[in-house]
């Protein structure tokens, strides 16, 4: 996929949920940001104005982070735009001598806390080195393969009505083809699938496009069981699909151990309780008898996880997981190989939203925790024995139909070297 080249004219933005600027060149273009900003790896040149513009910069909900960014005749890096005028503003423009220098800024909020003691200031701190041009580097990710490539799971005999069992034809698609494609549809399953190691499993539309695994095929939660499991160092590509566990406790909706270059994006994990298969199976059915049967499914007691990542790598991005029948949205586990989230939401999970234990080398790039009304002591993260992570633009919500307070976010137990940029 070809980087993105910005030219001629000015990028405006105003997003609530913080910007991501990844690999980006910009040719004459300042960016002109008044909230939230993570640059990375991003190349600047030939700037007459400054390179970004904020307002209310201390503002504790805005920030600039920005790493590994270089910039070549762009005297002005950052201008706080209206500090002539306005007393509050007060912090000059970052400016250099340098024609090709590198960025390393945390500009915001900063908290600070040692054992029982906590400071809060506004932090400035940026650092400006000279450079070396380079160009920016291409962006982690991999391109689905090409459609040529691909073989439909109907044409081995998948229905996808949510009342046929699809199983065997998923088997023998992905036991004879390396890049299947799903159609829309609901796909039952009778059992969990397992990917070769060079398998891509690729649909167009998540919320069209599902795979639902019967009720109590994995009752045990000692089984390990899956719906979808990639194994360890498979170089597999899962991209538009949704998932759908079902009422089964001894079950992580999908099973993650692949290796750094493994990608899942444009995915989504949610309990489908009205669909084409809920319809088909009970539009015989009296009310009464629906509200007993969906009744049956408890909160956060019939998954596992909906996705867990045991010692696999990997990039993801733009997921959403809100299957609240799971125990825990996104968990991880015993792995220090590098990986990457951008863009995922985790929501409405009974016990944590993100979970990490034994975990090293991950960034998690605008994640989002949501945490539902009748889940009153969820908590959004908690890592335990972590080293080397990083959450940047990270989101973390409680519903306002929340009636009790919740003592913390994150919790981090026996972890070191976590960074946590703009919160």
């Amino acid at each position: 996929m070809p980087r993105p080249v910005w030219r001629k004219a000015a990028t405006r933005w105003n997003a609530p949920w913080g910007v991501y600027v990844p690999n980006k060149e910009l040719y004459d273009a300042p960016l002109n940001e008044t909230e939230r900003l993570y640059m990375e790896n991003c190349r600047a040149e030939n700037m007459s104005t400054a390179v970004v513009s904020m307002g209310w910069l201390r503002n504790p909900i805005n920030w600039l982070h920005a790493t590994g960014t270089i910039c070549r005749n762009a005297p002005m890096f950052l201008e706080a735009f209206g500090y002539q005028f306005v007393y509050f503003f007060l912090e000059p423009p970052i400016t250099t001598e340098y024609p090709c220098y590198q960025v390393e800024s945390h500009i915001g909020l900063k908290i600070n806390a040692r054992n029982q003691v906590m400071e809060r200031k506004f932090s400035y701190d940026y650092e400006i080195t000279p450079a070396q041009w380079t160009e920016a580097p291409d962006p982690l990710h991999r391109d689905v393969p090409p459609v040529a490539q691909w073989r439909s799971v109907r044409d081995f005999g998948a229905v996808g009505d949510g009342l046929a069992d699809d199983t065997t034809a998923f088997e023998q698609a992905i036991a004879q083809c390396s890049s299947v494609y799903v159609p829309m549809g609901e796909y039952r399953l009778s059992r969990g699938l397992a990917l070769k190691a060079d398998t891509a499993l690729i649909g167009l539309h998540p919320g069209k496009t599902t795979l639902i695994l019967d009720d109590m095929i994995y009752t045990d939660p000692a089984e390990d069981g899956a719906l979808l499991r990639i194994e360890q160092d498979g170089h597999n590509i899962v991209s538009g699909l949704g998932f759908d566990g079902g009422k089964n406790r001894g079950v992580s909706t999908v099973l993650w151990q692949g290796a750094e270059d493994s990608l899942m994006e444009e995915c989504q994990f949610c309990r489908k309780l009205i669909g084409m298969q809920n319809n088909a199976v009970n539009s015989r059915k009296p009310a009464e008898e629906l509200k007993k049967e969906r009744s049956r499914k408890r909160l956060g007691r019939d998954q596992q996880h909906t996705l867990w990542i045991r010692g696999g790598a990997g990039i993801f991005k733009n997921i959403w997981s809100n299957d609240n029948y799971a125990q825990d949205g996104l968990y991880l586990s015993d792995t220090n190989k590098p990986g990457r989230m951008y863009m995922m939401s985790i929501e409405h999970h009974s016990e944590v939203e993100v979970r990490l234990e034994r975990v090293q080398n991950w960034a998690f790039i605008s994640l989002q925790t949501e945490d539902a009304y009748l889940n009153d002591f969820t908590t959004s993260i908690i890592c335990d024995h972590c080293e080397d992570c990083l959450f940047t633009n990270l989101f973390e919500y409680r519903m306002q139909s929340f009636e009790v307070p919740f003592p913390y976010a994150i919790r981090l137990n026996q972890c070191r070297w976590m960074s946590f940029w703009g919160v």
